[in-house]
């Protein structure tokens, strides 16, 4: 990912921090409401974001913004490349698969 700009002051208009954008229906079914600590795991990594209720993504389907935490420093986002592996390929670009990755989402304490 494209994240060594991500300090640069008008990168950051969105917010101070990435989060985690997911449907309402899934949030209300694992009991998550906006401004939540949820955990975002997959096969070889986990990161945690604050949860933002949004009807942009499709039921099943979570997002977060590339570009943060790339400095290891939680105070700037998590990194979500730490959730991706480069072994797995997508199959239509015979690339590795870095923006969609299988997640499992919970809550924090």
């Amino acid at each position: 990912m494209n994240s060594w700009l991500n300090d640069l002051p008008s990168a950051r208009k969105a917010g101070e921090s990435n989060v985690l954008e997911m449907h309402p229906d899934d949030a209300r079914d694992l009991g998550l409401v906006n401004g939540d600590l949820a955990a975002v795991e997959s096969s070889v990594g986990r990161i945690e974001l604050d949860v933002l209720v949004s009807d942009r993504p499709q039921r099943g389907v979570v997002i977060t913004e590339h570009g943060w935490g790339s400095n290891g420093s939680e105070a700037q986002g998590a990194n979500r490349n730490v959730l991706t592996a480069d072994t797995d390929i997508d199959e239509l670009s015979a690339t590795p698969a870095f923006s969609t990755t299988r997640v499992r989402v919970e809550r924090v304490g």
